[in-house]
């Protein structure tokens, strides 16, 4: 049976009362809200009506006291300095100005310029004489010698308020010698009447206030006549007004009533005319618009609440007509039949809804059923075993296979629990409980392999999977099981981990890199030897991506390689083999070049998996094929004819290039292979080589000089300790070096002509392959030097003279051939001198040809020091010799100067004596010879300008130098 709906909770109540809620809160919102505007708008209203009064007064007032205060200027202008010392005259004037008795009520008086009276109208009042320096008025006239309107106080001898208007009497000069003042009594002041006898409203009144001294001067009410205003702090509104305020505000007074204030100030004087009501009579419409507004609003409270009521049970009579038939339905047996619709409005819409859901509902079940047959019956078509049970774990119902499976009909599982069959042995249904009871206790699935016989008596395996279900608090819940027959895939399985062991054994032991890629890229498999190629294990391998496994330039390549043996395979087309040679980084940040052969791997169906790769390392085989292209183009430079220095830079570079961690130097040796006369390290510090530069190559100058030294390698792994490095050990830390080996540099006859070196960064071994290199690179040097050396030898013989070094007549043609060119450019004039050796025959003829030819390597060497380094000394035979002069001055006389300053130079320096140390035939003992001789020379100026060819030139000096012998020898001829 339905429950039963309180009155006080049903909907009509419910919906009655919200629609109430809402109706009052809007109806009396908007009675307050009105209420509240109309108030706001009577105040400013009535505020601008009120000061529209005020100011109207305050206007009034200010013509009044302007009116007066001109009367008294008037007056003043005609009375005259010299008049003030005659009181009689004063009076007169006084007396005759009957005007001022109408204006002023309280009278005027004369003063003097100290204050006393001396003058007044009317006579009756009793002034003359008397000071009045205590009346702010006259005090402030003379002070200030400006008009000025006192403050209001109680006159003793009217015994009335009065207010004093005080004009200052000036002298000529300006300075104040009297007073005119004139007095009114408040009480007689006609232009206040509008103040003090006439109400404002029913109870309010007005004030005259003096703003300065916080004085009430006139009021409605008579009482508070020269009453103070209250003491600041006490009524904040009133200190705004003093303050200068002027308008309207609402503010309660000390007696605690609320009243409407407007002030407004007057321009003549310091006042304030102030008119205030109480706001219980200025609000009185309003507050009666409110109350009928509260009675309205109450009236139709109670209205639109029964109306509300009754409307709602109308409408809502259907719904409840419904209730009671669905209640019925409840209890009856029947299907539910469709419920009466009585109006076409939402609760008819809503049961013709409900009507269509109970349609829904019976159709849904009638296909529930038919479900639940197809599920029983694809059930029982599954070739697996499949069972149920409760949350008590009894068997609730199982398909065919399982009945199969063990040999027992499902009827006998039914309603029982494993521990009651016998079809497995006590153990297993034991364990097979206590599984059962964990998993339903926390829920959840397992999947585990076990073993079990079968009704054949087959020990299989089987995979078995149970999961938890819930079917909520009435159904219950239960677990459902699955046995999967896996004793052939797990033969399989065995066969396939036994086929990967041999596998993997073969790819972890071989030499070459064994991987595989999927089509993501991504490594599956790396073998270890990895770790030996690049440093990293297989793992760290394969959390790389191609990116990072790979150098920038080969990454396209590899992913082309995949995209393309996946594009074949999902053609059908054979996967081509690839092959590349790519460089990959490894862990200590160096490169190592390998070839990479790829080739696609297919699964049984024929889809792309990936790539099987195998890398290997041809780095050695790659330094062999860069280093012989090295070495063909070192060779090609010589072939060129390419300078040494530039051959040896590029072996240097050339090595540094194949090996980036390495830097190399070539010193090279004078002929004897005792000095360094060159250092070719363009890799090294400047600082470096030029401090390697003309050293004298000891035992233990470094590893270069200890090389030249002992002729063999000399190998330091480590700068810094080692002793053949201490001289040079700060230069070495300045360079940042760490390791050098040097290589001599030997030539074909074994001589040492230089030293090959290879520096490192740190301290370092080397390996095989940098001793090999370092052999094959100081054997390239050696080659480069030697073809050097035989080029300028045979350079020597075809323009040197073999014995004296000198140039032979082949270049000294060349040379005055430069020197008749560089003439004719500069303008400047040459000289040829050719000299001939006196007394050279007889040496020649006694002591041999040794002692002759160590004369003229003698002669040659004085010639070669007499002159400039850019003339030149030749010789052309025998005991002749050739010196050309080039770039001597322009002027011919001075020119030959020079020239025969030279030539003197020259004869002087052979007519030296000569010591020679001659072995006059084999196996005899040395001789000194000391040889005095002498030259006989003949001198031929040229310029450029002149037309005579080298010929000619040679033979004027020849023919001077034969009339130097002919004329007593040893002299000069020109």
């Amino acid at each position: 049976m339905l429950p039963q709906v309180q009155p006080i909770g049903s909907l009509k109540t419910r919906i009655t009362l919200f629609t109430l809620a809402i109706f009052m809160t809007s109806l009396w919102s908007l009675t307050f809200y009105a209420g509240h505007m109309l108030r706001q708008d009577m105040q400013r209203q009535l505020s601008d009506q009120q000061f529209s009064v005020v100011s109207f007064i305050a206007s009034a007032v200010d013509v009044h006291l302007t009116e007066r205060i001109r009367t008294l200027d008037l007056v003043v202008s005609s009375i005259d300095p010299s008049m003030m010392g005659q009181p009689t005259v004063l009076q007169h004037l006084l007396d005759n100005r009957t005007v001022l008795g109408t204006m002023f009520s309280g009278g005027v008086l004369i003063t003097d310029k100290l204050g006393t009276a001396v003058a007044e109208a009317p006579r009756s009042v009793g002034r003359v004489g008397l000071n009045f320096m205590d009346r702010t008025a006259v005090a402030g006239a003379l002070s200030q010698g400006q008009t000025v309107i006192g403050t209001a106080v109680l006159d003793k001898r009217l015994g009335v308020p009065v207010i004093g208007i005080a004009v200052p009497i000036l002298d000529a000069h300006g300075r104040s010698i009297g007073t005119l003042a004139g007095v009114m009594a408040l009480e007689h002041a006609g232009f206040l009447d509008q103040l003090t006898q006439s109400a404002y409203g029913k109870t309010g009144s007005y004030f005259l206030m003096d703003r300065q001294q916080r004085l009430i001067i006139a009021a409605t009410n008579r009482e508070r006549v020269l009453q103070p205003l209250r003491p600041r702090g006490e009524i904040p509104a009133i200190d705004r007004f003093v303050d200068g305020f002027e308008g309207s505000q609402v503010y309660s007074n000390l007696a605690g009533v609320e009243v409407l204030n407007s002030v407004k100030r007057l321009t003549v004087a310091d006042w304030g005319v102030s008119a205030s009501i109480p706001t219980a009579e200025a609000f009185a419409p309003i507050r009666a618009m409110q109350q009928r507004m509260v009675m309205a609003a109450l009236l139709l409270t109670v209205l639109v609440g029964a109306l509300t009521w009754w409307l709602l049970r109308r409408n809502l009579l259907p719904l409840t007509n419904t209730t009671k038939i669905l209640a019925q339905m409840a209890l009856s047996p029947e299907l539910p039949q469709p419920l009466p619709v009585e109006r076409q409005d939402e609760i008819g819409i809503l049961i013709q809804s409900f009507n269509h859901l109970l349609h829904s509902m019976a159709q849904q079940k009638e296909a529930l059923e038919v479900q639940l047959r197809l599920f029983s019956a694809f059930i029982d078509a599954l070739p697996n075993p499949v069972f149920i049970k409760n949350k008590e774990t009894v068997f609730t119902a199982c398909n065919k296979a399982y009945e199969e499976a063990f040999g027992i009909e499902r009827a006998h599982f039914i309603g029982k629990t494993v521990l009651e069959l016998d079809y497995l042995p006590l153990a297993a249904r034991q364990a097979f409980q206590v599984a059962d009871v964990a998993l339903i206790a926390q829920g959840g699935q397992t999947s585990e392999e076990i073993e079990l016989i079968f009704c054949d008596g087959l020990r299989r395996t089987v995979l078995y999977q149970r999961c938890t279900f819930d079917l909520g608090p009435e159904q219950g819940g239960g677990m459902l099981g699955l046995l999967v027959d896996i004793s052939e895939r797990k033969q399989v399985e065995e066969a396939l981990k036994l086929r990967e062991a041999q596998y993997r054994l073969l790819a972890e032991n071989a030499n070459d890199v064994i991987w595989t890629l999927d089509v993501q890229g991504r490594f599956t498999y790396v073998s270890p030897s990895v770790a030996k190629l690049r440093g990293y294990t297989s793992a760290e391998v394969m959390q790389q991506s191609l990116q990072q496994a790979l150098m920038p330039q080969g990454v396209p390549l590899v992913l082309q390689a995949l995209q393309k043996s996946q594009a074949a395979a999902k053609a059908g087309l054979t996967i081509p083999e690839w092959r590349a040679e790519l460089e990959q980084p490894c862990k200590d940040g160096s490169t190592v070049w390998t070839e990479v052969t790829t080739n696609g791997v297919l699964n049984a169906d024929g889809e792309f998996l990936g790539l099987l790769g195998i890398t290997r390392d041809i780095s050695e085989r790659k330094e062999r094929d860069d280093y012989r292209r090295f070495h063909s183009q070192i060779l090609e430079k010589l072939a060129a004819g390419t300078q040494l220095k530039a051959i040896l830079e590029a072996i240097v570079l050339g090595i540094e290039a194949l090996h980036p961690n390495k830097l190399c130097s070539i010193l090279l040796l004078d002929e004897a292979g005792q000095r360094v006369t060159g250092c070719i390290g363009p890799s090294l510090p400047d600082f470096y080589n030029k401090a390697l530069e003309g050293l004298v190559v000891e035992l233990g100058m470094g590893s270069c000089g200890t090389s030249v030294c002992t002729g063999q390698r000399v190998v330091v792994e480590d700068i810094a300790t080692h002793a053949y490095w201490a001289p040079f050990r700060v230069l070495a830390a300045q360079a940042r070096l760490g390791a050098c080996w040097s290589e001599p540099i030997r030539s074909g006859s074994n001589r040492i002509l230089g030293v090959f070196g290879i520096y490192h960064r740190n301290k370092h071994t080397p390996s095989d392959a940098d001793i090999a290199l370092i052999e094959q690179t100081a054997r390239l040097a050696s080659i480069a030097i030697e073809k050097t050396v035989a080029e300028e030898q045979i350079r020597n013989l075809a323009y040197r003279d073999s014995l004296t070094r000198l140039p032979n007549r082949r270049l000294l043609d060349e040379r005055l051939a430069l020197a008749l060119a560089s003439s004719r450019r500069t303008g400047l004039h040459g000289a040829l001198i050719l000299l001939d050796l006196d007394n050279f025959k007889p040496l020649n003829d006694t002591y041999g040809h040794a002692a002759g030819d160590l004369l003229l390597i003698e002669v040659a060497r004085r010639l070669s020091a007499s002159i400039r380094e850019v003339d030149t000394v030749a010789r052309l035979g025998g005991d002749e010799f050739v010196v050309v002069i080039g770039d001597l001055e322009a002027d011919a006389k001075v020119a030959l100067e020079h020239a025969q300053a030279v030539a003197e130079k020259i004869r002087a320096a052979l007519a030296q004596p000569y010591l020679l140390t001659v072995v006059a035939h084999q196996n005899t003992p040395a001789i000194m010879i000391e040889h005095h001789g002498s030259c006989s020379m003949g001198l031929a100026l040229f310029t450029g300008q002149d037309t005579q060819r080298q010929t000619e030139l040679l033979k004027q000096a020849d023919d001077a130098m034969y009339r130097a012998k002919q004329s007593g020898r040893n002299t000069i001829h020109l």
